[in-house]
């Protein structure tokens, strides 16, 4: 019995094999590089050294549906940054053109001016025309395009400070697909106190969704000229200050136009609580991520441009954002646009405040 045969060694087989394994590296090695004239290099290299495709030969136009997540925090906060820039220039010249669009089912005015159409078309054009293989779900919808100049934002001094342990100069990029990217944005959150000068409340926000999960959140304050971002699992900016301590009594950041029934819950929920009552998602989100107060809870119909980029904030501090039933909220840009089940937003204690709001409205806030 001759047992070389065992062990022989096919010389093609293990050709391929070892090309197999070259190709591989390689793609870990493009994967890791944004600078497209690297990749490519990568490529030639990889064609040149084993005579092989990376599984199929990839070009200029292949790397198009790969986008960096660096970069679209980059854009993110530049479209936040020159939305809020005109938001700030309409109210300076009293123009601000105000339409109602509707009103709420709580009977409120849901107003629309003419800062929100600029901010809109600033900060989507800040995606479609850096960063056109992503999907683009905007609060408002422009009929025509209007005559806008934005100033460049110079994001290599916005992040400089940012180079602390934790800040963006120290986080590895990710490289994900162009089709999985959601871009959320809400070019004037708070536009009803935007027209009763109530402008602490005012923001503009954007949120990068991959495969529907919050990732990326940016929001500014027009009026205080500031701007907080967060990349869940990654970091928050060097200006987000996370209180250390809990507030010592449990406080409820609320709607004031969209309360619904939330104070007669928390009441019953929370026997010895302050509820604290503002306006602006982004605003009350960005009280969570400070810890500033306990929980933001809302029980009314909520949209999905409102919540995205407070939401990923409130995670990339280590927090909680979920629906009142529990359940997971789907930013893909194809998923309904409208929160109906409520929502609850905390930085610690997240089960413990469910699970009391659960023995007041066992059966859903819809039935409570």
């Amino acid at each position: 019995m001759n047992l070389g045969g065992v062990v022989a060694i096919n010389k093609r087989a293990f050709a391929l094999l070892l090309c197999g394994c070259f190709s591989v590296v390689i793609v870990y090695n493009l994967l890791k590089y944004e600078d497209a004239k690297i990749r490519e290099e990568l490529v030639e290299e990889a064609e040149e050294k084993f005579h092989i495709g990376i599984h199929k030969p990839l070009t200029s136009s292949d790397l198009s549906t790969v986008v960096s997540l660096k970069d679209l925090l980059k854009l993110a906060v530049e479209a936040v940054i020159k939305g809020g820039e005109q938001v700030k220039n309409v109210k300076e010249k009293s123009d601000l053109e105000v339409i109602v669009k509707g009103k709420t089912k709580e009977g409120v005015i849901d107003p629309k001016t003419q800062a929100d159409m600029l901010s809109h078309q600033v900060m989507t054009s800040v995606f479609q025309e850096k960063a056109p293989g992503v999907k683009v779900v905007s609060e408002e919808h422009a009929d025509e395009i209007l005559e806008v100049k934005a100033k460049e934002v110079n994001l290599d001094s916005l992040f400089e400070n940012d180079s602390q342990p934790g800040g963006l100069n120290n986080i590895i990029n990710e490289l994900v697909s162009a089709k999985d990217v959601s871009v959320w944005i809400d070019p004037l959150d708070a536009t009803k106190e935007y027209t009763e000068n109530l402008t602490s409340y005012v923001t503009t926000m954007a949120c990068i969704a991959v495969k529907g999960k919050p990732v990326i959140g940016a929001i500014h304050y027009p009026f205080e000229g500031i701007t907080y971002w967060g990349w869940n699992g990654k970091g928050v900016s060097s200006k987000l200050k996370v209180a250390q301590e809990v507030p010592s009594k449990t406080t409820i950041i609320v709607s004031i136009s969209h309360a619904g029934n939330v104070s007669k819950i928390i009441q019953k929920a929370f026997r010895d609580s302050e509820i604290v009552k503002a306006a602006g998602a982004g605003y009350k989100m960005m009280k969570v991520a400070k810890r500033e107060v306990t929980a933001y809870i809302h029980v009314t119909d909520i949209k999905k441009w409102d919540t995205c980029a407070g939401h990923a904030i409130v995670l990339a501090a280590g927090g909680q954002v979920t629906t009142l039933m529990g359940g997971a909220i789907n930013y893909h840009h194809d998923s309904e646009k409208l929160i109906a089940d409520g929502l609850l937003a905390t930085l610690t204690g997240h089960s413990e405040i469910f699970e009391k709001l659960k023995k007041v409205c066992p059966k859903g806030i819809r039935k409570c």
